[in-house]
């Protein structure tokens, strides 16, 4: 999704009817009477119409593509449209190469943090602990009992938010599909894609599953790469990097 993007309804005659600007998740809506419509996008270093899904009625994760064209309204029918844009001076060639480094440069330093962190917190926890078996107080026993509330805390948040990675002998799979199946059935129950670092994050109801991992490639098309066993997820949360 793309956020803010401006949209502008004309009818027929060119005359501008409404406008809005997309919220977070690239959505937007309007009430409008009985006519002709057309809908314009406009976003900086993006282009509307769409030529490289031209002549598409859907792509990997949305249908009802729209590419400029009239649309008849009735007054009262909801019409629901996905809008394709197409990036500008965005070379996918070059940040596939440039995202190796960049991730292996942010994942020492995020490992570094995380250590840092950890020594901070668990020395401070040690020393907690020792001066309140030495010499308890109601204040020192108030700090271990904090240090207690962040540790369970965390674990129990850590269960239920795990961001995993998608990863190929070790780099990201930026931008990539991740579908979510029921076996037996077969059917995708969710569909997330990865950011440019290759993580995701996913909550479904506890049960088996398996997945489908689709790359983008150079071309902008995806293929499908990895099909994962049925695994169980009892908390439903992959809390595993899927590794390529």
């Amino acid at each position: 999704p793309i956020d803010p993007a401006y949209v502008t309804v004309t009818n027929v005659a060119g005359s501008e009817i409404t406008s809005s600007i997309t919220d977070i998740d690239g959505r937007f809506g309007f009430l409008l009477p009985k006519d002709v419509y057309y809908f314009t996008v406009g976003k900086s270093h993006y282009k509307f119409p769409s030529d490289t899904l031209r002549g598409k009625d859907q792509d990997e994760l949305y249908s009802n593509l729209y590419f400029g064209g009239p649309l008849a309204h009735d007054g009262n029918q909801i019409i629901k449209l996905n809008i394709p844009l197409d990036p500008v001076g965005f070379d996918w060639n070059e940040f596939a190469k440039s995202k190796i480094d960049f991730f292996k440069l942010y994942s020492r330093k995020e490992t570094l943090r995380r250590r840092v962190f950890a020594l901070v917190f668990y020395t401070g926890f040690v020393f907690s602990a020792g001066k309140f078996l030495i010499a308890p107080s109601y204040f020192d026993l108030s700090i271990l009992a904090f240090y207690l509330a962040i540790l369970i805390y965390h674990h129990f948040w850590s269960a239920r938010h795990k961001i995993v990675t998608v990863k190929r002998a070790g780099s990201p799979l930026s931008f990539s599909i991740i579908r979510l199946f029921l076996p037996g059935i077969d059917q995708a129950i969710k569909t997330v894609t990865t950011d440019a670092l290759g993580r995701l994050y996913v909550l479904v109801r506890p049960g088996t599953y398996y997945l489908t991992v689709e790359e983008k490639i150079s071309d902008g098309s995806y293929q499908k790469v990895l099909q994962t066993p049925p695994m169980e997820l009892p908390k439903g949360v992959l809390d595993r990097d899927i590794l390529v």
